[in-house]
């Protein structure tokens, strides 16, 4: 599963923005927590939407920063299996 792509697209819709430029913003929160984008897994990734993409979404300046986070969390629950077996 390529994860930056895939929660990207969720990002996008949450936020409005394009989905390639929110895959992008994924791809460097991930990397900011010293992560591979490719070979992340669901821990890290929690890791990464409470911290570093929460930052990054506060630094472009995205209202409710902590609701995103939140909401991707969510996200994350809801698409674990199918998250799992891609790895």
């Amino acid at each position: 599963m390529n994860v930056p792509k895939f929660f990207g697209q969720i990002l996008s819709e949450k936020i409005g923005k394009k989905e390639i430029a929110c895959s992008g913003i994924l791809r460097f929160a991930i990397k900011d927590g010293g992560k591979d984008p490719e070979s992340i897994n669901v821990n890290e990734l929690q890791i990464i939407f409470k911290t570093t993409l929460k930052t990054r979404l506060e630094n472009i300046g995205v209202d409710n920063p902590n609701d995103i986070a939140k909401y991707m969390l969510s996200q994350l629950t809801k698409n674990h299996a199918l998250f799992v077996m891609s790895a």
